[in-house]
């Protein structure tokens, strides 16, 4: 038997109420400590934290109990402080005495966690570069849908202000999959769609919008759009500027869009003169223009609110503000 636990790779010891009573060589070596620093001492030396060592406890022993054997991953720190992975078996000399001690084996498998951890965080590499690469796909789908309502354009004219609104959604949807395409962590900024949406609106009406961050270089704290609000956001962001330029008279200053954040709630905010005087209730749909009307069935039932006022001078401003589940913190994958 000693000579047996002298050529173990394993650690092997043996313990008393969790008190260390003897060691082999292996498992000196896999501590780094000596058997005069090991023998004596609670095995609670042997662990990070007192989480660890209490669940440890709790595990083994249930396990003792259960079927006279307990098994258990755990991690141990070793005299320099390298965190090991260690399988640990436990079985008692005596099962119906576990005052007379228990032993135990301890197997180092960190380089097996390593080997284990890395190929998880290859295999989310792929993933990712795979996502990333279907959006960035899809996006240039949308592109080119685009492109063949645009060949339709002046064909019927009466059809084209049908179709100018459909390749404005179309781009829409394509700003979605385009930032996350282009961002390693899929985030979609809201600042970033609400830029790319006044842009697209621009092209596609001829006529300017100007778009700016408030506070961008004060308090200004970015949010993204969760993935499952992304494609609604971004529609309901392209009716209201679209509407902000149609309704705007060509002669009138530029609409405004602003974007502010605190990092976990935003609101847009869209300012244009408006050459009607007819004013409109949101809570319902009877009087709403189909762009609205399309906003107002859009609209998630948590975490967006909509408001437009008119002031003396027909300035229209029309509030979105949105918050969790909608928007949420940018995070980073690991962070």
């Amino acid at each position: 038997m000693r000579g047996i636990l002298q050529a173990s790779p394993a650690g092997i010891g043996l313990t008393i109420d969790r008190v260390i009573q003897s060691v082999n060589p292996a498992m000196t070596a896999l501590t780094g400590y000596s058997s005069e620093e090991l023998i004596g001492q609670p095995t609670r030396l042997l662990y990070p934290g007192a989480a660890e060592y209490d669940h440890v406890g709790r595990e083994k022993y249930a396990q003792i109990a259960q079927r006279g054997i307990g098994v258990v991953e755990t991690r141990w720190q070793a005299k320099d402080g390298a965190i090991l992975h260690i399988l640990l078996s436990s079985v008692p000399i005596d099962p119906a005495d576990l005052s007379r001690g228990v032993s135990f084996a301890a197997l180092d498998i960190t380089a097996r966690k390593q080997l284990e951890q890395q190929r998880l965080a290859d295999m989310e590499k792929q993933r990712e570069v795979l996502v990333r690469e279907v959006h960035h796909r899809i996006k240039n789908n949308l592109q080119s849908v685009v492109g063949l309502l645009r060949r339709e354009l002046g064909k019927f004219l009466e059809l084209d202000p049908h179709l100018d609104k459909a390749i404005t959604q179309v781009h829409a949807i394509a700003v979605v999959h385009g930032l996350q395409s282009a961002d390693p962590d899929e985030a979609i900024r809201l600042c970033d769609t609400v830029r790319h949406i006044c842009l697209t609106v621009s092209e596609q009406t001829q006529r300017a919008v100007e778009f700016h961050i408030e506070n961008e270089h004060a308090s200004f704290q970015p949010v993204q759009i969760n993935r499952d609000e992304a494609v609604a956001v971004a529609l309901i962001l392209n009716e209201l500027i679209l509407n902000a330029v149609k309704h705007s008279p060509e002669q009138a200053a530029a609409p405004q869009v602003s974007v502010g954040a605190d990092g976990e709630h935003a609101h847009i905010v869209i300012r244009n003169t408006s050459a009607e005087n007819e004013m409109f209730d949101l809570s319902t749909s009877a009087d709403l223009r189909t762009g609205l009307r399309l906003v107002n069935s859009l609209l998630p039932e948590r975490g967006a609110y909509l408001s437009v006022t008119r002031d003396a001078a027909d300035l229209l401003t029309t509030h979105l503000r949105l918050e969790a589940p909608v928007v949420q913190a940018i995070t980073r994958k690991g962070i």
